[in-house]
């Protein structure tokens, strides 16, 4: 099936030529100039910031609603001797919260325990199975990392029983909160917190953050594990500016030079001896993480994250090729699934794997454009499923209305999760396909992208890509620039990979050659053998391999 095609138009975001010639005075080159202005920035001082994210632009942690009770509390567990269980979930964010908060209180000599959910036994979030080993094991303090703040109900059972819940979340709060001790989360009601899209782990951080200050420690006892914090902001996908970028700078720059525990292996043997980029974080170190709460037990992940080791990491390899060869399987069988007729997607089967699901919702937007749902069989009667969306449908909110078929449902505005009965399967097709058509109108349907700049062959230079790395870490809100180059004549193609589904192409212009990679376009392959014309629109990278330098292009789509 072929990557979707987009519909293009340009950054048409104003870029006073005056406001250019002060960054070109800085020494900028006027396309670099013109990206600069395009994201906000307008003066000397706010280029200072965003190029130079220090440790002193993150925010006082006790702005955040909850805060204060939040280390009273666990400096009470402290004092008074009584053991703590950092709860998360499993994915990535889970994973990486869990690893720094129990890496924190465990160097501060506090007896100190880590749970995570059985994806297949428990699914997402505060489960009965975690509230009765934190009271047969007499803990009376849990912390929810990444998970929580819809677990109404198992928050009061484990209040009943005398165990005490801090809530550190950063999902949508519901109609009603948990009675916890204190709660987290930026985006609950009345908190004045200035930046709402932490991470789960970066709500951690915070919360080490504010333990430190109160226990006058030296900032070290949380900055050693920031990159936690930036594999966690990345892999997340949240949004990659503001507080967020300047958690990801330094985690990254952490990452690179001096890594916490078994991120060291992931630096040595997945990215090498090279600065750290986004994309190390997001394809690299990310589904290695998550593999494990996806195909066997999210455990794995926190070990191999605290304490590295070999057999951990070669654990986490093997885990992540299944859960790759799962991926694939089902997302064949999914896509054989697809209809044109309607204006969601809403597949199911009842055997394949709940830890790939989320994968597969997302792999189908790729190549049809619509709000979808992928399900599968929790138990006889069961069904849970994952949820990813398109602009201008917010997925939750799309839940939120066939709420009343649903068991259980939660998320964001592009991601969610949920469960319902088997038997209200035809009856959430049918109302959730009538959402999707009362929500969006045909324009919603078709792709839509902006690219940055247009460029001329020659304008692409080393310099030029150097400078366009500058404006990293890359992610939502801060997203790499995209060039057109129009009417390419010149060219040659090659189809590569495993499936022949890519193409690496070289393009030329008065004897300058340019490589270009063009994952899953191999389609384009008739009309490139007839040397028709194009437009490229392309990402401008520095390919690193083995030590050796040279500006790629990757390629984001092809327009004849």
């Amino acid at each position: 099936m072929e990557k979707l095609s987009y519909q293009w138009s340009e950054n048409l975001a104003d870029t006073p030529k005056e406001t250019m010639q002060i960054f070109e005075h800085l020494g900028f080159s006027s396309i670099m100039s013109k990206l600069i202005v395009q994201k906000g920035i307008h003066n000397v001082e706010s280029a200072k910031k965003f190029f130079l994210p220090k440790v002193d632009q993150l925010y006082d942690p006790f702005l955040m609603k909850g805060m204060e009770e939040a280390v009273d509390r666990i400096a009470q567990a402290i004092t008074n001797g009584q053991k703590i269980l950092v709860y998360g979930d499993y994915d990535v964010d889970g994973t990486t919260s869990v690893a720094l908060l129990f890496s924190f209180l465990e160097d501060l000599g506090i007896s100190v325990s880590f749970y995570i959910p059985d994806r297949e036994k428990e699914g997402y979030g505060i489960s009965s199975l975690g509230i009765n080993y934190a009271h047969q094991n007499n803990i009376k303090l849990i912390v929810a990392l990444d998970c929580g703040i819809r677990s109404v109900e198992l928050v009061q059972k484990a209040k009943n029983l005398s165990i005490d819940f801090v809530i550190c979340d950063h999902h949508i709060p519901g109609a009603t909160v948990p009675d916890a001790f204190a709660i987290l989360n930026p985006k609950q009601k009345g908190c004045n917190y200035p930046f709402k899209e932490l991470s789960g782990c970066g709500i951690g951080f915070k919360l080490c953050q504010a333990i430190a200050s109160r226990l006058r420690l030296d900032s070290s006892t949380y900055m050693d594990k920031i990159d936690l914090v930036a594999v966690s902001i990345a892999a997340d996908l949240v949004e990659m500016n503001d507080e967020n970028r300047v958690l990801t700078f330094l985690g990254m720059k952490k990452l690179s030079e001096n890594p916490f525990g078994g991120l060291r292996l992931f630096r040595d043997l997945v990215i090498g001896n090279r600065p750290v980029k986004t994309h190390d974080l997001v394809f690299k170190i990310g589904p290695r993480i998550n593999a494990a709460g996806r195909v066997f037990h999210a455990n794995q992940s926190v070990k191999t994250l605290l304490y590295g080791g070999q057999e951990h990491f070669d654990k986490l390899n093997a885990l992540n090729k299944e859960r790759q060869e799962l991926d694939q399987h089902v997302g064949k069988q999914a896509l054989a699934m697809l209809s044109k007729d309607t204006k969601s997607t809403v597949v199911f089967q009842s055997d394949w794997h709940k830890g790939v699901i989320g994968i597969v919702a997302s792999r189908i937007l790729e190549h049809a454009y619509k709000p979808t749902v992928v399900l599968t069989e929790k138990s006889a009667d069961i069904l849970v499923g994952s949820a990813r969306s398109i602009p201008n449908f917010n997925m939750y909110e799309g839940l939120n209305k066939c709420a009343d078929l649903l068991e259980q449902f939660g998320g964001h505005y592009f991601a969610a999760g949920l469960s319902l009965k088997k038997n209200n399967l035809s009856a959430f097709k049918q109302r959730f396909e009538e959402v999707v058509s009362q929500t969006l109108i045909d324009i919603d349907f078709v792709p839509k992208a902006i690219y940055n700049s247009e460029l001329k062959l020659e304008e692409i230079t080393g310099k030029l890509a150097a400078e366009v790395e500058k404006l990293a870490p890359f992610g939502p809100k801060n997203m790499r620039p995209i060039f057109l180059i129009k009417q390419v004549e010149n060219y040659q193609y090659q189809i590569i990979g495993k499936g022949n589904h890519h193409l690496r192409l070289e393009i030329s212009h008065a004897g300058q050659k340019i490589n270009c990679i063009a994952f899953q376009m191999a389609h384009h392959a008739q009309k490139l053998n007839l040397k028709v014309p194009f437009d490229l629109f392309f990402h401008l990278e520095i390919n690193d391999f083995r030590g050796r330098k040279n500006v790629q292009l990757v390629v984001v789509d092809i327009k004849f």
